[in-house]
């Protein structure tokens, strides 16, 4: 019996019993107007993102054409809400406020990488639906977080969502 204590005793000194780091849940900025108050030329706004992209682990770039979902980094909340909401905040800032709503946009994200040298890349097409006549545009943003913690990185995608409203701002 006792070398049985002893032995339960040395495993958990000597790191036998594993421990798992609790999970971080990452928000994007929350937006700091209403959704619901649409201003500019947008009726509708629509994001929707790749089929490995709707997981809840963040996707990790981990070198050429591969992905490691992380077990520590979870999105908050899905991330094709979270992309929709910003780029209305965003859109809703740099158009001008008008009566009559006469566009609808969607966006696709094909890819959002998080790379281990800091660099977060967010690429896609959106089209614009302007009086039934429907445009398809790529984008390609790439940001650098300036640090390889992936919750710092994950700060950084406003500002690409930024760019990518920017962008479809010159196309209505």
């Amino acid at each position: 019996m006792f070398k049985k204590s002893w032995a339960i005793a040395l495993c958990i000194l000597t790191g036998c019993v594993s421990q798992t780091q609790a999970p971080i849940y990452l928000l994007l900025d929350q937006p700091t107007i209403s959704v619901q108050q649409a201003r500019g030329d947008l009726e509708k706004v629509d994001v929707k993102v790749s089929s490995y992209l709707q997981q809840p682990q963040l996707a990790i770039s981990a070198g050429d054409h591969r992905i490691q979902f992380s077990d520590n980094y979870l999105w908050a909340e899905p991330l094709d809400t979270a992309l929709t909401a910003a780029l209305k905040q965003q859109l809703e800032q740099i158009l001008p406020a008008r009566k009559e709503k006469t566009a609808n946009v969607s966006v696709f994200v094909r890819r959002l990488n998080f790379r281990p040298d800091g660099q977060v890349q967010m690429t896609g097409e959106f089209t614009v639906d302007l009086l039934g006549q429907k445009n398809r545009y790529p984008f390609n943003f790439v940001n650098s977080s300036g640090t390889s913690n992936y919750a710092d990185m994950v700060g950084s995608v406003p500002s690409l969502v930024k760019l990518l409203a920017e962008d479809i701002a010159e196309k209505l």
